[in-house]
């Protein structure tokens, strides 16, 4: 009875009968599965974006914002912003009439259907105007 109770308990079966003189312990014909339980939900996993601001539609909110890939080549691409979008320039709370041209931006943002990209939140650097040289 002993070893019966201790294989069950290592099995992970909680609805063992014990074992009677007429027959061995059985199994309760409810089986408990954890793959039966229902799957927790699927959070999407938010992706990065480093690069400069080439267009702003506050009309439609969007941004369009370019990097540059390893080889060297640009790369456009159309960020959809909403009001949950946070965006900050430097610590301080912005808005999408806050974004100009030129801007540095990182965009957290998730793949949405119809490969669009939804901004979750963007942090503006401003671009630094190049020093005027000395004479």
């Amino acid at each position: 009875m002993r070893v019966v109770c201790l294989v069950a308990l290592l099995l992970g079966l909680t609805d063992v009968a014990p074992s009677t003189p007429s027959g061995p312990a059985t199994a309760s014909s409810t089986p408990r599965s954890s793959s039966t339980a229902s799957p927790a939900p699927h959070r999407p996993r938010g992706r990065a974006f480093v690069g400069e601001v080439v267009e702003i539609s506050a009309g439609e909110g969007k941004i369009v914002a370019r990097e540059t890939l390893r080889a060297g080549s640009p790369k456009t691409t159309v960020f959809l912003v909403t009001p949950q979008t946070q965006i900050l320039r430097g610590k301080d709370k912005a808005t999408i009439a806050d974004v100009r041209g030129t801007d540095h931006v990182t965009i957290k943002y998730l793949d949405g259907p119809a490969a669009e990209k939804r901004a979750l939140s963007i942090r503006i650097t401003p671009a630094v105007p190049a020093p005027i040289p000395s004479k």
